[in-house]
């Protein structure tokens, strides 16, 4: 996955996600959403086939940044958890 930075203040980040499809997009938005110390979080899209999905947070404490590690790691250890749950069953 490939990210491109488009601004970056004290408190916000704006990233376009190059090379990832909406799916995941709408994953990482709602673990930033459940962050607490995340205030807002927007996801925009223009045009299906010629826009990017762009990413907006907006933090009430903390860095922009680091909520989007948090919200990428938790991902992460879900899906880790999914597949350690499937290889479980299948075997």
């Amino acid at each position: 996955m490939n990210l491109e930075l488009i601004e970056k203040k004290t408190n916000e980040i704006t990233i376009k996600l190059l090379d990832v499809d909406e799916a995941f997009a709408y994953l990482l938005l709602e673990e930033l959403w459940a962050d607490e110390k995340v205030e807002k979080a927007e996801y925009k899209k223009g045009h299906p086939y010629l826009d990017h999905p762009v990413i907006w947070v907006k933090v009430r404490e903390g860095k922009p940044q680091q909520a989007l590690k948090r919200a990428a790691r938790n991902l992460s250890n879900k899906f880790k958890s999914i597949r350690e749950d499937f290889i479980k069953t299948i075997s």
